[in-house]
């Protein structure tokens, strides 16, 4: 059995789960400036376009 603590987001959709354990980790990496680091954007952007991207299509950016 997992020791992760899960909670519903709102109380009307109990199929979206949040990891607590999760969020707090974020929030303290925040709290301490080490969240935000260019190689995250970077990745994060990337992801982003990716998924903007066609299927097949060549990025030339």
């Amino acid at each position: 059995m997992s020791t992760t603590e899960f909670m519903p987001i709102n109380r009307l959709n109990a199929s979206s789960w949040v990891r607590l354990d999760l969020v707090q980790r974020v929030r303290d990496a925040i709290a301490r400036g080490d969240y935000d680091r260019p190689d995250r954007l970077d990745s994060a952007l990337d992801s982003v376009l990716d998924s903007l991207t066609p299927r097949g299509a060549s990025s030339t950016l």
